[in-house]
């Protein structure tokens, strides 16, 4: 597989992720994990984790359900959160998939952290998904 990377986004490029799905969650989620690490004291452990696991849920989702050639997944701070986004270019969400036991557990996961979960098609002809986990940056007592 192809995989590009710059700081807080990785992207797979090529065949159908179906086709490397062991090569490309494993090198997706190293680099996702990392960023996710690099956040520090910002974000609490079980915040990582919860991030890390949407992560790694959507990917699943998309190597099992999509047919996508190409995915995005971005890690940022907005604000006063942290926001992770994974994209794809697949077949988009199908009204049964927004009811799955993995998406209610990345929601059950990201509200136990005070975030939430946001799903959307990316185009008017109904393919590729976004899957973005928002969660509220620690927050940090500063001690005089």
């Amino acid at each position: 597989p192809n995989l590009t990377g710059t700081p807080g986004r990785v992207a797979h490029a090529g065949p159908p992720i179906g086709h490397h799905t062991d090569e490309i969650l494993e090198e997706v989620l190293n680099l996702s994990s990392a960023d996710i690490e690099a956040l520090g004291d910002k974000l609490t452990e079980a915040g990582k984790s919860a991030l890390f696991r949407v992560a790694q849920e959507a990917l699943t989702n998309i190597s099992k359900h999509a047919e996508a050639e190409r995915v995005w997944v971005t890690l940022k701070v907005r604000g006063r959160s942290v926001q992770l986004t994974v994209e794809d270019d697949g077949l988009g969400l199908k009204t049964q998939q927004q009811g799955g036991l993995g998406i209610a557990n990345m929601r059950e996961r990201l509200a136990s952290q005070g975030g939430r979960l946001l799903l959307r098609t990316l185009t008017e002809a109904g393919t590729g998904t976004s899957v973005t986990g928002i969660i509220p940056l620690s927050r940090v007592v500063v001690s005089r």
